[in-house]
């Protein structure tokens, strides 16, 4: 076990950084050996009380905190982002043609009675009978997203 010098206990303490050694280690000076040892146990209960104040007003300060952040993230709408849905354009429609006629064809199998809703491109992946929303273009879904979309077809 490693003991620190004299410079380097005066060093961390300057810093704010509390040095415990084991009083058997550590080299009482002659007048606190023996007569004296009610003041350093009567430091050393100073020092825990002070210990134990600060961790409950740690604790106290923690638990607000943890409330603060509970409280913003109910507070969070579900659409992360902020994008409303933007319907595709004429253009990205003839651009990813085949992906609709998919999209139109899987409907038609679902849904036969129902209209074929708009494709939107906004912030998450969602099916209604009135829109189909895509997080990302067509060409970028993953196909973790691809398998959602189609079960989300399907219900």
């Amino acid at each position: 076990m490693s003991f620190l010098n004299q410079a380097q206990i005066a060093a961390l303490q300057q810093m704010g950084i509390c040095v415990w050694q084991r009083a058997n280690n550590f080299d009482l000076p002659a007048q606190m050996a023996g007569s004296d040892n009610k003041a350093v146990t009567s430091v050393a209960a100073d020092t825990q009380v002070a210990d134990e104040t600060r961790a409950s007003v740690d604790n106290a300060t923690s638990q607000a905190r943890v409330a603060q952040l509970r409280e913003s993230l109910n507070a969070m709408p579900e659409s992360t982002d902020g994008r409303e849905p933007v319907p595709l354009t004429a253009q990205q429609q003839k651009q990813h043609a085949a992906f609709v006629t998919d999209l139109k064809l899987a409907w038609k199998g679902c849904h036969p009675s129902k209209p074929f809703p708009a494709v939107h491109i906004g912030a998450a992946l969602s099916v209604s009978s009135t829109t189909i929303v895509l997080p990302v273009m067509p060409e970028a879904l993953s196909a973790k997203q691809k398998s959602m979309l189609w079960k989300l077809l399907w219900q």
